[in-house]
């Protein structure tokens, strides 16, 4: 089992659903138990708290189960998060009451629904490539720690949300003191065009406005009609061309110096004969 091409960049990544799927869950297990291995040769420990989360497809309960049987028979304390954020797994490692040793989250972000994986994370943050590359060289060697563990379902979404409540509550207040200390969670789902204070030189050359796409982002195909429309790369240059001679382009957006910087070199190069 060649696992070194499960890795991309900093994450594990494959196919979980098909006849071409290669993030099995022997796959999962065998990376789940050299993840052990490796936090226990790192920290000189072995009695490890870990956490353990995923995004709602369709391949996660499964390959979620997998993960934290290995961790328990690793000998860990496995917190079963459920259904959560990316975010909140790396919140697990640093918050009182939970402060797991290291953490896992199964997703594939972006990814097509046939697609999943796993991304890896201590106090510290998130692994990175290298440890990813140490990991997997583990799991092809068959690394792993043995002992008795446990596993405690925990609402650590509740308790995130809770903390991003407060640290919205408290940048709200830094402007407005007189803001109460109301959120309604509801209001969280919408969507919001903001225009926002003209006090910034980039946002009062674009003239724009913001949209804050809420937690429920779903569109009604009754009330918008969607249509793509693809432009072939060759018009990229006529296109931006035709946008400077109505005023718009990269110095009027961007008044930053580096921004100019970048525009007069790329003007200068673009009216010399090659």
């Amino acid at each position: 089992m060649d696992l070194k091409k499960l890795q991309n960049g900093s994450d594990v990544r494959g196919i979980a659903l098909g006849e071409d799927r290669n993030l099995t869950e022997e796959a999962v297990q065998k990376i789940a138990d050299a993840f052990c291995y490796w936090l226990t040769q790192k920290t000189g420990r072995k009695d490890l708290t870990l956490a353990v989360g995923m995004d709602s497809r369709i391949s996660g309960p499964a390959l979620k189960k997998v993960c934290i049987d290995a961790f328990a028979q690793s000998g860990a304390q496995v917190l079963d998060c459920g259904m959560a954020s990316t975010p909140a797994m790396f919140m697990t490692t640093v918050t009182d009451g939970f402060m797991s040793d290291g953490a896992v989250m199964i997703t594939a972000s972006h990814l097509p629904s046939n697609r999943n994986g796993m991304k890896f994370f201590t106090k510290d943050g998130g692994l990175e490539k290298t440890d990813i590359a140490e990991v997997l060289a583990l799991a092809e060697q068959d690394r792993a720690v043995r002992g008795t563990g446990s596993v405690k379902q925990v609402d650590f979404m509740s308790v995130y949300s809770d903390i991003l409540v407060k640290r919205l509550l408290h940048e709200v207040k830094s402007e407005k003191p007189a803001f109460e200390n109301i959120i309604n969670p509801l209001h969280l789902l919408r969507n919001y065009f903001i225009i926002p204070k003209k006090d910034n030189p980039r946002i009062i050359r674009q003239s724009g406005a913001f949209i804050m796409v809420g937690l429920q982002n779903t569109i009604d195909p009754e009330r918008v009609k969607i249509r793509k429309i693809i432009i072939p790369c060759a018009y990229k240059h006529k296109i931006l061309k035709e946008l400077e001679s109505l005023g718009i382009s990269k110095i009027t957006l961007h008044p930053e110096l580096y921004k100019m910087a970048e525009y007069i070199t790329e003007s200068f190069l673009d009216n010399i004969e090659i």
